[in-house]
């Protein structure tokens, strides 16, 4: 079986990593590299780069992810009342929160570092919807 040529890459390790703590996709880099998308995961990963989680750039709204990994009152007290009054859906990626105080729910929006809207049901009830998938699973 013929091998295919292995193409040289053109760029150096410092200016991918660069690229991409700059916002840049694997695929942009991978293009002014002259690799593919793979080849720069696998430069980032050895390298010990921390990767952005997959499909982040087609995100809506954002969320820190990270929230319930550091130990603190605020992220107790939030995580009371997920357990308290929140749902994890089934087939979707979202923890969802109910109260009937706004106020409640912005302050926990804004302590986890999130833009999604807060909506209100036809009994007045006020309810935020997180959708993330590593929310889901912590």
């Amino acid at each position: 079986m013929k091998q295919m040529p292995s193409r040289k890459i053109t760029l150096d390790l410092p200016e991918i990593i660069k690229m991409y703590n700059d916002g840049m996709s694997t695929t942009e880099i991978a293009i002014a590299s002259n690799v593919s998308s793979r080849r720069i995961t696998q430069i980032l990963k050895k390298n010990n780069v921390e990767l952005r989680p997959r499909g982040h750039w087609k995100r809506k709204y954002h969320i820190n992810e990270d929230f319930f990994k550091c130990w603190s009152p605020n992220m107790a007290y939030i995580l009371g009342f997920f357990l308290a009054d929140g749902t994890i859906t089934e087939i979707t990626q979202t923890v969802s929160i109910s109260q009937k105080e706004i106020g409640i729910l912005e302050q926990i929006r804004d302590e986890m570092k999130s833009n999604h809207p807060i909506g209100k049901n036809k009994y007045g009830v006020y309810f935020l919807n997180i959708n993330s998938k590593l929310l889901k699973m912590t």
